[in-house]
Order: structure tokens, then C-alpha cells, then sequence
């Protein structure tokens, strides 16, 4: 075979190997953009479906994480307002704390979250005596606790709230532990996570 012939079969030989590589190439090419175009359309009726569904999903979870707060209530501390193994919601939103006010707010000294009423804010001063609750000088007002109000475990009969603190009481007196009995009696501003607005959900009996 001479030298000419032998370098022509060689150059037909690899550009026949060129073609059927640049021929695969184009069918892979081909291939991975069927399997694009079948993955897109597969999203948009995955999302057509169940998108709207999605998005409610999101926006509830935004909801509870940022706005509202359920809480449950294994205690009969806050009745007659709030009775034993009530589901309660509270709004996380609020502009203030006022007397009066029910709140959720997290204990370091009892390490879970509880639910008492304010009956103190920051300059209050609070005082126990004769079973009822004088503040600034003025009986507690209101028509929502029950029981007497006895000294707690701290022996304290005067309380005077520092700043960013409120003075909690449970409405149901005579069975409540809450700032008559803590160590630390004020609660602080930063611990509370909720404002309790109503509850949607009471045990029967």
C-alpha cells in the first residue's frame, strides 16, 4: 500500500469517527432538551395543581410564626376567664401593654410559657393587704378575678415595678402561682410573645 492511499484511508477514518461523534453529540444535545422542555412542563402543571394550595400553606405558616400565637391552657389559673384545657389565640402584634391585659409570655424561672393578667406596669407600685390588691394606692378594679388575693410564697406585701417589667396575677387568686410567689416577681417586656384576644376552643363539662 503506498504512503498516499494509506494517509487517505487514514483521514476518512477519522473523519467518519468526527461525524459519528459530532452525530452523538447532537442527539444528546437533542435528548437533554426534550428532557428540559418535559421537566418545565411538568412544573407548570405540578404548579397549576397544587400552587395555590402552596401559597396558602406559605402564607399560614408566616402567619403563626409572625402575627398569631395558640396557646394551650392545662391549668385553671386564669378562670373564670380562661378555663382548664383551653385552646387560646393571642396576637403576637401588639402596641402596647396595658392593666388589664392577658398575656402569654415565657418563664426562666418556671421554664415553660404561661398566661396571667397585668396587673402592674413599669412605676406601678403594688401592694397586698387585707386579701385584696391596692395599686398606687387604689383598689384593683374590675370584675374579672375571683378569690382572695393572698400573699405568696415570697412573703412580699409590696411590689414596685422597674422598667420594662409588668406584675402578673392569675384571675383565679386562690390558685395561682404567679408574681406573688416568683423569686423574681416582675416579668420582663422582652419575654412576652403574645396578647391574648380570645379563645377558640373550651372543653365541655
Amino acid at each position: 500500500m503506498s504512503e498516499t492511499l494509506y494517509l487517505k484511508l487514514l483521514y476518512l477514518h477519522l473523519y467518519y469517527i468526527r461525524r459519528k461523534s459530532i452525530c452523538q453529540q447532537g442527539k444528546i444535545k437533542n435528548q437533554g432538551e426534550i428532557i428540559l422542555k418535559n421537566g418545565v412542563k411538568r412544573i407548570k402543571n405540578f404548579l397549576n395543581l397544587f400552587g395555590p394550595a402552596i401559597v396558602v400553606f406559605l402564607l399560614i405558616i408566616l402567619l403563626f410564626k409572625f402575627v398569631l400565637l395558640v396557646s394551650f391552657v392545662p391549668t385553671s389559673s386564669m378562670e373564670n376567664t380562661i378555663a382548664r384545657d383551653s385552646i387560646i389565640l393571642s396576637t403576637r402584634i401588639h402596641k402596647s401593654i396595658n392593666r388589664g391585659d392577658i398575656i402569654v409570655f415565657w418563664s426562666e424561672e418556671e421554664n415553660k410559657i404561661l398566661i396571667k393578667r397585668v396587673v402592674g406596669i413599669a412605676g406601678d407600685k403594688i401592694e397586698i393587704c387585707d386579701d385584696k390588691v391596692y395599686i398606687n394606692g387604689n383598689p384593683e378594679a374590675g370584675v374579672y378575678f375571683k378569690g382572695k388575693t393572698k400573699i405568696g410564697d415570697n412573703n412580699l406585701k409590696i411590689f414596685t415595678i422597674p422598667a420594662d417589667s409588668l406584675f402578673v396575677l392569675g384571675d383565679n387568686r386562690e390558685n395561682s402561682k404567679d408574681s406573688r410567689s416568683y423569686n423574681n416577681p416582675y416579668i420582663s417586656i422582652k419575654d412576652v410573645m403574645g396578647k391574648y384576644k380570645e379563645t377558640i376552643y373550651k372543653k365541655r363539662g
